[in-house]
């Protein structure tokens, strides 16, 4: 501002006002007073690579018994190295992941984690963010401390199902704790319903997921996680992220990628419409995610016999059953 020079007296003025429009536009991500958010609802997500924590607000429909909502949460002071995937093959809105293959020599101590320089880094210290205020709920607002000495945040089956209405403004922010204040806005969602009884796996074939869409569109995603080695396996799985209209199309490529590496018994599909805002925390991204979600929907895999004896799935006639992979093989 080479114009004050002349009328220095002005700095008394118009430099408070400046900082103060600086520090208000930085509140914006964290740091604010305690309190709700001032800003509308907007879909901004965390990068993997920089998430830290979060809180979840969850309609969970189980396979057996009545849904419940959940409320779930933590945040640590880093990310932890050893929990990160890595994309080996993207097309379209879906991506096949791998797990971590990090490798230190010596190994690393119960106090630390390997990261992918091959380092030892500090493990990861969950952090106090104090007590969580929660606005927009069905039953009205919600206060939640965390554990003792653990500082994580739990609720199950505490409010009346479903917890939130489909498009209601969901405030919630932090209060006290070591952390600076945090606010988070995102919205309710719609349950999530599906017609299929199952999703068929076909090598050299695309897949094809489809869901009923919700009434307003534009609004949430859809988050769908694809696992064919969830017993005793360790291939790859594979994540999408994709509109919310109902339908996703998983390509051809991809499939065969999945299956021509390992496959166990009972595999899964998780699909997940979500709402979800994010904000810069002291050790890296913070997110909200409101969500409702369909756990490991039924996939179809030629050839592939699913057994749990002790629940009364038996092999057919001339196989047995591997009580790891729960899969049926020849005798």
């Amino acid at each position: 501002m080479p114009w004050l020079g002349s009328c220095p007296w002005l700095l008394n003025i118009v430099l408070p006002v400046w900082l103060m429009a600086l520090v208000g536009a930085c509140a914006t991500e964290s740091g604010e007073d305690a309190g709700p958010a001032t800003r509308q609802y907007e879909y901004r997500a965390c990068d993997a690579s920089e998430r830290v924590g979060g809180f979840r607000l969850l309609l969970e429909q189980p396979g057996a018994g009545e849904p419940y909502t959940t409320f779930s949460g933590w945040v640590e002071d880093a990310v932890d190295p050893e929990l990160l995937a890595e994309s080996t093959m993207s097309i379209g809105d879906c991506s096949l992941m791998v797990g971590s293959n990090n490798f230190c020599d010596p190994k690393c101590s119960a106090d630390e984690r390997c990261d992918v320089d091959g380092q030892c880094v500090p493990k990861p210290v969950r952090q106090n963010a104090g007590l969580v205020q929660v606005e927009g709920m069905v039953d009205g607002p919600l206060s939640i401390e965390p554990r003792e000495g653990r500082f994580n945040y739990e609720g199950r089956g505490f409010t009346t199902y479903p917890g939130f209405q489909e498009g209601a403004r969901i405030d919630l922010w932090t209060e006290g704790g070591t952390l600076v204040p945090m606010a988070f806005v995102a919205e309710g969602v719609a349950e999530l319903s599906v017609q299929e009884s199952e999703v068929p796996l076909v090598e050299g074939e695309a897949a094809m997921v489809t869901w009923d869409p919700p009434a307003a569109s534009g609004r949430t995603r859809m988050l769908v996680d694809l696992n064919v080695t969830l017993h005793g396996g360790t291939g790859p799985r594979i994540e999408c992220d994709t509109e919310d209209d109902g339908s996703l199309e998983i390509a051809a490529e991809l499939v065969g990628e999945l299956l021509k590496v390992d496959y166990s018994g009972f595999p899964g599909i998780t699909l997940k419409r979500q709402t979800s805002d994010a904000v810069e925390g002291p050790g890296g991204c913070v997110d909200l995610v409101v969500s409702s979600a369909i756990d490991r929907h039924p996939v179809q895999i030629e050839g592939l016999f699913s057994c749990s004896p002790s629940t009364g799935i038996l092999c057919p006639d001339g196989m047995v059953c591997d009580l790891v992979r729960l899969q049926c093989y020849p005798e």
